[in-house]
């Protein structure tokens, strides 16, 4: 865990703190300089939350918020060690992987380090390409680059390039590319479409049984993490038969050698963003909420490929049961030992029976399958996030926390291997109210559902960063 003593006196962990909050290290030293050297750095950056300027993780939904400015200058200061060392930062990567941590740089290389190089460890050295390779990855898979970015360099000159260097964020980068991007998110709504002339109750036959995996960029191999994202791809391909669970853009699956059908369906991918402006709201009762903006590009399933044979399956990391437990000690859930699992809102405790057997596997993933959305309704509580604050009508109320509920469950049991089988009251609480509903009605709310289930996931598992 990194403390702000270690973050002041080491500058590649400032360089790396830079990149995964987008705020530059003049700033994060300037704003962190009131706490104690031995507090967290996560702490520092919770504490900014109800500040004018506060500072956030750019996880995959606020990604698009990554400053031009700052990704260049780092990418150039990465660059000159690439330079240095003569290879790129990937090759730099597998060059130290085998040394010790406290080894330093310029022993591993018997190269005297330049400037403020000298002295940095394997360790923070790594730490600083590893964020790199996420800003890497991630702005490869946005297809805003006519050839991928392979090297610190690579990134640094298109970034400084002309109109590029002219944008403020990644957000207005998009804007200057429309090949694998659904500007005005038209396509998303002939998508929505689409979907109903196949199936009209599409939604509930999916809460009724939800796709138990994850979704891959082809080329990356790097999952959609987006709520919405994952959602709305495991929606599509339930109600389409799709047999793979690999996607990507035109343009990808071109530079991969493959060829789409003429009449092959795109699907949505999400990206949100900050929005400058107070004018856009996220619905009633959520005007404290951050005001975010989203782009919308367009992908495709290989079963949408010319010639299809069956690709490959990826197969998603599960993270260990010990993560989930971890996290209900680290959040100090009142769990009490009862009869069966339930969710007690009024006295804001979670009953559970004993997790008796805890080695034997079958019994250790049943107990967590079924305190997974009682945890997430804790989550969701008044005194937390206090979702569905927005609706006064109790049955909407009920019907709309379950919802988020089962997305999120569905999610975190895909993360965490788990079997998931909503309870059939459930789904009918769901079906009786969506069944109102107009078409475009039911999937209005199915994405203030998936944002707000994406918000309680987050507040449970918040996106880890190796040093951070």
């Amino acid at each position: 865990m990194l403390t702000l003593s270690q973050f002041r006196n080491s500058y590649p962990l400032q360089l790396e703190c830079s990149l995964a909050t987008g705020s530059s290290p003049k700033t994060l030293l300037r704003l962190s300089a009131k706490f104690n050297g031995r507090d967290p750095f996560w702490h520092f950056v919770e504490q900014t939350a109800s500040s004018s300027r506060p500072i956030h993780f750019l996880g995959h939904d606020r990604s698009l918020d990554a400053s031009v400015r700052n990704l260049s200058e780092i990418s150039k200061q990465i660059a000159d060690i690439e330079e240095w060392l003569g290879l790129s930062y990937q090759d730099i990567l597998q060059k130290i992987s085998g040394s010790y941590s406290t080894t330093s740089v310029s022993k591993i290389f018997d190269l005297q380090a330049p400037g403020q190089w000298e002295g940095v460890t394997r360790g923070e050295l790594q730490a600083l390409l590893k964020e790199l390779h996420y800003w890497v990855v991630y702005i490869n898979d946005l297809d805003i680059m006519r050839k991928d970015a392979e090297s610190a360099l690579s990134l640094h000159y298109f970034l400084r390039r002309h109109p590029v260097a002219g944008c403020q964020s990644l957000a207005d980068v998009v804007l200057l590319n429309h090949d694998s991007w659904d500007l005005d998110e038209s396509g998303y709504q002939t998508i929505l479409q689409d979907l109903v002339a196949k199936d009209d109750d599409c939604i509930l036959r999916w809460i009724e049984q939800p796709e138990p995996v994850a979704h891959f960029n082809v080329r990356s191999k790097v999952p959609y993490n987006s709520m919405l994202t994952w959602v709305i791809l495991s929606l599509i391909s339930r109600t389409y038969g799709y047999t793979s669970n690999l996607w990507a853009t035109k343009i990808q699956w071109k530079k991969q050698g493959f060829k789409l059908r003429k009449d092959a369906r795109p699907a949505p991918v999400f990206h949100y963003f900050s929005m400058p402006s107070a004018e856009l709201s996220l619905g009633e009762g959520d005007e404290g909420a951050p005001q975010k903006g989203r782009r919308v590009s367009l992908v495709y399933n290989a079963s949408e490929l010319l010639d299809y044979n069956g690709m490959p399956y990826e197969e998603g990391f599960v993270e260990p049961l010990t993560t989930l437990r971890a996290r209900l000690e680290r959040l100090q859930v009142d769990v009490r030992e009862g009869n069966e699992p339930k969710w007690h809102p009024n006295e804001d405790y979670i009953e559970m029976p004993p997790d008796t057997g805890l080695y034997a596997k079958h019994v250790t993933a049943a107990y967590y399958q079924a305190i997974l959305p009682l945890l997430i309704r804790w989550a969701g509580h008044k005194k937390r996030l206090n979702v569905g604050a927005h609706l006064r009508d109790p049955v909407q109320f009920d019907a709309y926390t379950t919802l988020v509920t089962e997305v999120a469950a569905a999610s975190l049991s895909v993360r965490f291997g788990l079997d998931r089988k909503p309870c059939q009251t459930s789904v009918q609480r769901i079906g009786n109210w969506i069944d109102e509903l107009s078409p475009q009605g039911r999937f209005d709310v199915l994405t203030s559902a998936s944002e707000c289930a994406n918000r309680l996931c987050l507040f449970l598992f918040p996106e880890d960063r190796e040093t951070v």
